[in-house]
């Protein structure tokens, strides 16, 4: 298995311990589904959390060509 797929692996499934104390629970989620609602609730503090350097950097270039884009079109106008 090359090691760029096992990293990939080993961060995307990786588990993250919870203890709720209110309803006197543990819980387990993956690492993933906690940056999505950690994500979700901060949406408009203009930061996005990720657990891959790859998927950031993939991010970063598609916000750059929307904001190409949208400044085409108002070029346009």
């Amino acid at each position: 298995m090359s090691e760029s797929l096992k990293y990939f692996r080993q961060k995307k499934g990786t588990w993250i311990w919870v203890y709720d104390m209110e309803t006197n629970r543990r819980q387990k989620l993956e690492l993933q589904l906690l940056l999505d609602r950690v994500n979700h609730t901060l949406r408009h503090e203009n930061k996005m959390y990720f657990a891959l350097e790859k998927e950031r950097d993939k991010f970063r270039e598609d916000c750059r060509t929307w904001v190409g884009m949208i400044g085409q079109m108002v070029e346009e106008i």
